[in-house]
């Protein structure tokens, strides 16, 4: 899939039916706290020391422009870290019928480093990087989710090591 020169690759091949591997984008808000029944509810102060920092670093210094506190409250709603964020999140769906399985901490152990791509199909997973020890890593911890089923052959396995099917013994 990448052409690397000088660097470690390892593919992960689902195979079996519904077996499928997708990236999805997640509208994520963080949560705001909330203090209950703590200090912070009884003392309150006109301006936190953050508030104040902000005001003073603010050109203009519109102190004359904010004068009710719920009008403050509004203006420091816009706040970045309350918005709504685009997250790209990694799928695994195992056969047909079953649960996804997020693999998006796997994604992202060592995002420094370490790149996954999924082709179009979502069969195979390429896991990439110029770092063999966490390219190693991330890889193993995949194929120990995706690990194939021997007896159905639903799963993954790594590119040219796969694994032979054993037929179920009846009694």
């Amino acid at each position: 899939m990448k052409d690397l020169t000088c660097g470690y690759s390892v593919q992960i091949v689902l195979s079996g039916k519904g077996v499928k591997c997708y990236f999805e984008n997640i509208n994520y808000t963080p949560i705001r706290k909330i203090y209950r029944n703590n200090i912070k509810q009884y003392y309150n102060f006109k301006n936190n020391i953050k508030d104040i920092k902000m005001l003073e670093d603010n050109p203009n210094n519109d102190l004359e422009k904010i004068k009710n506190p719920e009008d403050y409250k509004n203006y420091n709603n816009n706040n970045y870290s309350y918005r709504t964020k685009k997250i790209k999140k990694l799928f695994v769906r195992l056969g047909i019928g079953t649960k996804n399985i997020d693999v998006t901490r796997v994604l992202t152990m060592h995002k420094k480093y370490v790149n996954i791509d999924v082709d179009k199909t979502g069969t195979i997973i390429n896991v990439y990087g110029y770092n063999k020890k966490y390219v190693g890593s991330v890889s193993h911890r995949l194929y120990k989710i995706v690990k194939m089923n021997v007896y159905t052959m639903k799963g993954g396995y790594v590119y040219l090591h796969k694994p032979k099917q054993k037929i179920p013994k009846k009694k």
